[in-house]
């Protein structure tokens, strides 16, 4: 059967098809069409590391992927939703450069900035504890919070690594 007759067959019920469409793939790994709607079904279900898989293949071998920022788009969102916030934050901004004018593009590539830098910060205070940059970008993230107080203190630990902080 062709990728569209398997794709009207198992029209929604993605749950249904990820096997269908993961040995269609297996048995006609040249079928890019069979690979996207592969692709679209992992998505569907939230299959994040299979999603992953199939979109890095489509990558790889698809022009029409690579021209698409929208492909892209769901692709960072995979990674990010697979716990690879690294990749997802490499992928939107390597799209960004790519398709400078799509604004959905642009609005993912800043809410993965943003998640990056919350889930980061932390992490660079625990790793370095002596190093003031973090604190005084602590202080300043917990005062754009509200919390002055929290951030009265991450400066008074920054000017206690550092006294001659500007």
């Amino acid at each position: 059967a062709s990728a569209g007759e398997l794709a009207d067959k198992v029209k929604g019920n993605a749950t249904m098809a990820e096997p269908l469409f993961a040995r269609g793939v297996t048995a006609h790994p040249d079928d890019l069409e069979l690979l996207k709607l592969e692709w679209l079904v992992h998505l569907a279900t939230g299959n994040w590391k299979a999603a992953v898989a199939a979109g890095e293949q489509l990558e790889a071998r698809d022009e029409a992927s690579k021209v698409d920022p929208e492909f892209y788009r769901r692709l960072a969102s995979a990674y990010r939703s697979d716990s690879q916030p690294l990749r997802a934050g490499s992928t939107a901004d390597t799209t960004v450069v790519k398709f400078p004018d799509d604004a959905p593009v642009y609005s993912l590539y800043v809410q993965l900035l943003q998640q990056e830098h919350d889930a980061a910060l932390p992490r660079g205070l625990a790793r370095f504890p002596g190093n003031a940059d973090l604190h005084v970008l602590a202080s300043q993230a917990l005062k754009e919070r509200g919390s002055v107080a929290q951030a009265a203190t991450e400066i008074r630990i920054a000017l206690g690594v550092n006294p001659r902080l500007p």
